[in-house]
């Protein structure tokens, strides 16, 4: 069900801002973007969390 409600709030959106003549923009994303290797300075390390048996995950706000 949740996926339907995406596709229609996706398909509405699309419709209302063609219909705006909202232009497309540009996509600014790189070949780079895409690979680092480790150590790479754009990395940024990941929290670690303990989740052992009867322990629950942080919930996201």
């Amino acid at each position: 069900m949740a996926v339907l409600v995406n596709l229609l709030v996706a398909m509405l959106g699309t419709l209302i801002l063609r219909a705006a003549k909202v232009t497309d923009g540009t996509d600014g994303t790189t070949a780079d973007d895409y690979h680092a290797d480790a150590g790479d300075s754009r990395l940024v390390p990941a929290a670690r969390t303990e989740t052992g048996a009867g322990a629950a995950p942080e919930p996201v706000a």
